[in-house]
């Protein structure tokens, strides 16, 4: 009987297992940004609102990917050091205490792909076989 019971309870938990995937992604920018590479540092304090301007480029727009997206939990843990939620609750407390706003979401990559290539200074993160010549993979030193 015990035997049993440690079966039924090894294979319920074998069931309700949520497999881990490492997402692999990249950084990208819409093509006529000059800028071949940055920090992970800068990158994080693009995607918290700190750091709102190219070098001589002008204004920075950074997409995200869906709140639900493995892509964005890799983001969110790699770069930012923290869970999507959190990242959630940082940007109501920023819009309710400062009125500003975080990344524009969008439902999927290619939506994310789609809106960097036509957006100056645009910056967003793809999985690195979503990547084609539309837009431009720039290096993340520290990633």
């Amino acid at each position: 009987m015990n035997r049993f019971v440690n079966w039924m309870v090894l294979s319920a938990g074998l069931w309700w297992a949520v497999p881990t995937v490492a997402a692999d992604f990249v950084v990208v920018v819409n093509p006529e940004v000059a800028i071949s590479g940055l920090t992970k540092d800068d990158l994080k304090r693009i995607y918290q609102g700190e750091k709102t301007e190219w070098p001589g480029d002008g204004a920075i727009v950074p997409f995200d990917q869906d709140a639900g997206s493995p892509l964005r939990a890799a983001f969110s843990k790699e770069v930012l050091g923290t869970t999507v939620a959190e990242v959630q609750t940082f940007w109501i407390n920023k819009k309710m205490t400062g009125g500003l706003t975080g990344p524009k979401v969008f439902r999927s990559s290619t939506l994310v792909k789609k809106f960097v290539a036509r957006t100056p200074g645009a910056i967003a993160y793809l999985a690195a076989d979503e990547v084609d010549d539309t837009v431009k993979v720039v290096a993340v030193s520290g990633l």
